[in-house]
């Protein structure tokens, strides 16, 4: 896959993972607002919110576990984001050879220096 393609899908599916859950939790914040005080009480069942307040059922399937199941899946891809670059992290050892003679003398002398404060410390 094109790499601009494949970024531009993790956009776009991080967006609309944004806007769906703003809308939801939002909604469900309107619902809790407006729940009636006695059970006849009820809005119009022929408005929304009057067709949520009819069966708290609705409010379940239709706000409840869509946001979370949003949430696992969030939490899911960000523990994934987060081993998949500490993994990238761990593959950048520098070996030996890649060391210009510079860098190897001040790395020799820097052990060099080690050594002697950890004698001095023994004795």
């Amino acid at each position: 896959m094109n790499p601009k393609t494949k970024k531009m899908l993790f956009i776009l599916g991080f967006v609309a993972d944004a806007i769906v859950t703003v809308l939801l939790f939002v909604f469900s914040i309107v619902i809790l607002v407006h729940l009636p005080k006695s059970k006849y009480d009820y809005a119009d069942p022929s408005t929304l919110l009057g067709w949520f307040q009819a069966d708290a059922m609705r409010i379940l399937f239709l706000v409840v576990l869509p946001l979370s199941a949003l949430l696992v899946l969030n939490v899911s891809l960000t523990i994934w984001y987060i081993k998949k670059t500490g993994k990238k992290e761990e593959k950048k050892q520098v070996s030996l050879n890649d060391l210009s003679d510079e860098e190897k003398a001040a790395l020799k002398q820097k052990i060099l220096q080690e050594m002697m404060q950890q004698s001095n410390e023994s004795k």
